[in-house]
């Protein structure tokens, strides 16, 4: 793969990460319009590199053996943030629950909380 097909790979991936392309267009029911919000995030990396051997001996009429690679990867991350309701002349924005962030931060709260209490029950006794 050369490096004209990565650029197409990557502005693909790009074009292809929106809030429409996951959650659909935005429908109307009525005198509503509901329009999807999307938090999208782009990540690539690539790397490469080249050197000889170790150990990698060549008889003095050759050229010392050289060894290269390289590599490269990326993802496109659409994560439901909040729908935009438009109703008549009125706009109103509904936020998505993100379930997963509140279960993180309860564990953490948890987490503080056993803690706390155990630094109590230890200053109590000693």
């Amino acid at each position: 793969m050369n490096v004209e097909e990565v650029a197409k790979n990557v502005v693909g991936a790009t074009e292809r990460g929106r809030a429409e392309t996951v959650f659909g267009e935005a429908r109307t029911v009525g005198r509503a319009t509901i329009i999807p919000v999307a938090r999208v995030v782009v990540n690539y990396g690539f790397g490469g590199g080249h050197g000889t051997p170790p150990g990698a001996r060549a008889p003095e009429s050759a050229a010392v053996p050289q060894c290269s690679g390289g590599g490269g990867g990326g993802r496109v991350t659409v994560k439901p943030v909040a729908y935009l309701l438009v109703r008549d002349d009125s706009v109103v924005t509904r936020p998505v629950l993100d379930w997963n962030q509140l279960v993180r931060v309860a564990g953490v709260v948890l987490g503080l909380a056993v803690l706390f209490i155990g630094w109590l029950a230890i200053r109590r006794v000693g």
